[in-house]
C-alpha cells in the first residue's frame, strides 16, 4: 500500500524536474527484453508460451524430405513414364537346347488344340471329350515338368508356362484340368518328395495311366467354417 501511494507523487515530482520520457526510461531502467506476458496464462503456462516464442516448432521450420520416386515399372505405366531398359532387352532364361526343345513342342501342342480338340464338344459334355484326354496322354501333358527319367517331359517354369499359354488361348477348361493335376495335384511329391515317393508315384501321374487304370492328381482344400 506505502508503495502504491508513493508511486503517483514521485512522477508528479519527476515531471516537476522536467525529466523527459528519454530520462526517465534511464532512471527507472531499461525494460527487460523478453515476449509479452499473457494476462490470460499462469506461471507454468506463460513459460510454455515463453518457451515456444523462442523455439518455434519443428513441425513449422522442418522441411518435409523429398518423396522417393518409385522405380517400378508398373507405376511408370500407369504415368506414361515408360523405362525401358527396365524390361528390353528381355531376359532369356534357357538355355540353347531349352529353347530349341521348347521350339519342337510350341507347333504340335498348337495344332492339337486347333485341330482334334473340341472345347464346345467339351463344355456340351461337362468333361474332356476322350479323344481329346488320349491325345494330351501321348502328348506327354499330363507330367510336364516330371523329370524324363520318372516318364516326364522334364520342363522347366518358363517352357512350361508358354505350353500352358496355349492350352489357356484355346481351352480353359482343359487348361484347370491340366493344372489342377500338376500345378497343385502332385507339385507336393514333385518339390518336396522323397527319392522312394517320386518313382512311386510320379511316373503313373505323368502318363495318367496305372495297371489298375487313370491315375489323375487331385487337391483337397479345407478351412474353417
Amino acid at each position: 500500500m506505502q508503495a502504491a501511494r508513493m508511486a503517483p507523487s514521485l512522477g508528479r515530482q519527476l515531471l516537476r524536474l522536467g525529466v523527459g520520457s528519454s530520462r526517465l526510461t534511464a532512471l527507472l531502467g531499461q525494460p527487460r527484453p523478453g515476449p509479452a506476458r499473457r494476462p490470460y496464462a499462469g506461471g507454468a503456462a506463460q513459460l510454455a508460451l515463453d518457451k515456444s516464442d523462442s523455439h518455434p516448432s519443428d513441425a513449422l521450420t522442418r522441411k518435409k524430405p523429398a518423396k522417393a520416386e518409385s522405380k517400378s515399372f508398373a507405376v511408370g505405366m500407369f504415368k506414361g513414364q515408360l523405362t525401358t531398359d527396365q524390361v528390353f532387352p528381355y531376359p532369356s532364361v534357357l538355355n540353347e537346347e531349352q529353347t530349341q526343345f521348347l521350339k519342337e513342342l510350341v507347333e504340335p501342342v498348337s495344332r492339337f488344340f486347333e485341330e482334334v480338340n473340341d472345347p464346345a464338344k467339351n463344355d456340351a459334355l461337362e468333361m474332356v471329350e476322350e479323344t481329346t484326354w488320349q491325345g494330351l496322354k501321348e502328348l506327354g501333358a499330363f507330367g510336364l515338368q516330371v523329370p524324363s527319367e520318372l516318364g516326364g517331359v522334364g520342363l522347366c517354369n518358363t517352357q512350361y508356362a508358354r505350353l500352358v499359354e496355349i492350352v489357356g488361348m484355346h481351352d480353359l477348361g482343359v487348361g484347370i484340368t491340366l493344372g489342377a493335376h500338376q500345378s497343385i495335384g502332385f507339385k507336393g511329391i514333385l518339390l518336396f518328395g522323397t527319392k522312394a515317393q517320386k518313382e512311386k508315384y510320379l511316373p503313373k501321374l505323368a502318363s495318367a495311366l496305372s495297371p489298375t487304370g487313370e491315375t489323375v492328381a487331385a487337391f483337397c482344400l479345407t478351412e474353417p467354417s
